[in-house]
């Protein structure tokens, strides 16, 4: 473990993403030791139907997903930042942090085409500019990508079509019961 952590440090030169992990690793489990046991929320009354449950859980969780995609953008911003302040200082005395600088520049060359990829990745279609001979990567990304699913294309466990949509929401909800480990706090009345 130490020396993961020893490689980290040298590989990063900081341990700016493992305090950011650690802190959030406490913060989960102080907000876990919080939280009401299963049995306690048996005893609760219900406030809404399941659907409008599930709904409004779906609705917090992508809330939550935003919030934390905007943060890890975030702190790739202010890593990156620090890695280009890092190399500017060291480049003051190039002969004595020669290979310092070199890891830095490797390490930075990779986040910036990470980055070209995220933005290639983004665009529908890509052509072929100045007859330059595209990689696989590349052509794979102009590929066209399957329509987007709709709530139509679930089926029965048996893989037959539902009668109707009150059939559908039925087993929605059931299955989503089922795998939250719900089932005894939502039960259909």
């Amino acid at each position: 473990m130490a020396e993961l952590k020893k490689r980290r440090v040298d590989q990063y030169g900081s341990t700016f993403f493992d305090n950011s992990i650690s802190g959030k690793i406490t913060e989960i489990r102080i907000s876990l030791e919080d939280m009401l046991t299963i049995t306690e929320l048996g005893r609760m009354k219900k406030r809404c139907t399941n659907v409008r449950f599930f709904e409004v859980l779906t609705e917090n969780i992508s809330k939550e997903g935003q919030k934390a995609q905007k943060l890890l953008s975030h702190q790739q911003y202010l890593y990156k930042k620090n890695l280009e302040g890092q190399l500017a200082d060291l480049k003051g005395n190039y002969s004595a942090n020669r290979l310092r600088i070199t890891e830095i520049e490797k390490t930075l060359s990779s986040i910036y085409d990470m980055e070209i990829r995220d933005k290639l990745q983004d665009l529908k279609k890509c052509e072929r500019l100045n007859d330059e001979k595209p990689t696989p990567h590349f052509l794979n990304l102009a590929k066209k990508s399957k329509p987007d699913s709709s709530i139509g294309d679930i089926k029965k466990d048996t893989g037959e079509e539902f009668l109707n949509n009150t059939e559908r929401e039925k087993h929605i909800v059931n299955f989503y019961s089922f795998c939250t480990g719900l089932i005894q706090l939502l039960k259909v009345r």
